[in-house]
């Protein structure tokens, strides 16, 4: 009997111990550089590189523009989503096998956690998806993330952490993994992430210690 109340309280503290060390992030700056445009013709990128433009044969052109939020800088904490900036979508007409297929964000953040500061950029690449100007399913266009790489990790005075792509947020409404924009318009949604902590190897021995404990519990029962 001790055995199984020393492993249940084992498995106890590994569900509460990680409440203990919720770190305290501080957003400073975010900004965003476009590249990698796969497929598309007349691929433009704007000399500060936060908008990219394609598509020919039209008097205007289609594309992404990210405008980062802060400053002035804001906290948030692990697994609570927020703004990364406003994400504009301009769906203007243009000709059928000029539009891409998909294209990088590299997205530059200076945030401190706990006072350790990071400043590197982290990559995620959004498709598109161009619809016929004419004839079925015309016109609207779809952007979305992809489902691979929509998060990416990078590691702060030797804790991992990601970062996560949640969605398209517009008024404050819900977070859609998915932003439709009419044919002729340009529309402005918040992009909105998450930050994650990677689980340290030690925490995932104990929670597994815990597992046992209880499964063994339940089996004495």
């Amino acid at each position: 009997m001790n055995k199984m109340s020393m492993l249940g309280g084992v498995f106890a503290a590994s569900l509460v111990a990680p409440a203990f060390a919720m770190p305290v992030i501080s957003v400073e700056s975010v900004s965003g550089v476009w590249s990698d445009a796969i497929g598309g013709t007349n691929v433009n990128y704007s000399a500060n590189g936060n908008t990219v433009l394609w598509g020919g044969g039209q008097p205007h052109q289609s594309g992404y523009r990210f405008v980062g939020a802060a400053p002035a800088a804001f906290n948030v904490d692990i697994n609570q989503e927020f703004d990364l900036g406003d994400f504009t979508h301009f769906n203007f007409q243009i000709d059928r096998g000029t539009g891409v297929d998909s294209v990088l964000l590299s997205i530059s953040m200076a945030i401190s956690i706990d006072g350790n500061p990071y400043a590197t950029p982290l990559a995620f690449t959004f498709m598109h998806e161009e619809t016929p100007n004419s004839g079925g399913g015309c016109c609207d266009d779809i952007v979305s993330f992809d489902s691979l790489v929509s998060s990416d990790t990078f590691e702060v005075d030797g804790t991992l952490y990601t970062l996560d792509l949640r969605g398209f947020s517009q008024d404050g409404g819900p977070t859609m993994e998915e932003l439709i924009t009419t044919e002729g318009a340009a529309n402005v949604a918040q992009l909105r992430g998450v930050f994650t902590k990677v689980p340290e190897p030690g925490t995932l021995a104990l929670f597994g210690l815990g597992l046992v404990g209880l499964g063994l519990s339940r089996r004495r029962k």
